[in-house]
């Protein structure tokens, strides 16, 4: 059987650096992680999920793996974003 599997775009920030905790990049915001979560949406092409009213997190990932498809993926593999 051939593997599938798919890169994600990388997310840089304004540096280039890729995020992550290694780079010092910001937590996510346990007592408010809506905004942070509607970011990762954006990120990911799913901006019509990001604009969503809803009051909970689980909420607004239910939507989003609903909408989500390759398609709304950005085509770059490096992607800077103000997370």
């Amino acid at each position: 059987m051939i593997p599938q599997y798919l890169h994600l775009p990388l997310a840089l920030n304004a540096e280039g650096q890729k995020l992550s905790k290694q780079n010092r990049a910001p937590a996510i915001d346990n007592q408010a992680p809506l905004p942070a979560l509607r970011a990762a949406m954006r990120f990911l092409g799913l901006h019509t999920v990001a604009e969503e009213k809803v009051a909970t997190p689980t909420e607004l990932l239910n939507l989003a793996v609903n909408t989500w498809s390759l398609t709304h993926l950005p085509k770059q593999t490096e992607v800077t974003t103000a997370f």
